[in-house]
């Protein structure tokens, strides 16, 4: 049985108003859409963890390197995995969003285009088979 594969949409609240150009693009290509606002659903390690498994070059690609927040609280400075994932959780600012996230990928969003590279992802109960 083939159903849609859904694309979780991480995102902080103030890009609520261009939520719609993104769920047009993603239900336009027969798959889901499931937006989830870190500033009000918050963020675990565990999640973060989780995604940065699934984005070519881990969770230190999800870092937005011209945040103040980065600047001020991580240039210059060497983290292992663990307290890296320490201060994302504490300052989920310093990331690149949007992210989207599919069973077995994830990725910054510079622009919507960005969504078309899942757009070839096709999911059934037992796997995930990229055409």
């Amino acid at each position: 049985m083939i159903f849609k594969p859904t694309i979780k949409f991480y995102h902080y609240e103030n890009e609520e108003e261009s939520l719609g150009r993104y769920r047009a693009l993603i239900e336009a290509n027969r798959m889901r859409f499931l937006p989830i606002n870190i500033e009000k659903e918050g963020l675990s390690n565990t999640k973060l963890m989780k995604i940065s498994r699934k984005v070519d070059g881990g969770l230190r690609s999800l870092i937005n390197h011209n945040s103040h927040i980065f600047k001020a609280k991580l240039a210059g400075k060497r983290y292992d995995q663990e307290d890296l994932l320490s201060v994302l959780y504490a300052y989920p600012r310093i990331l690149h969003l949007p992210i989207a996230e599919s069973r077995k990928m994830a990725m910054s969003i510079a622009n919507p285009r960005d969504l078309l590279k899942f757009n070839r992802i096709k999911e059934t109960q037992e796997t995930l088979h990229i055409e």
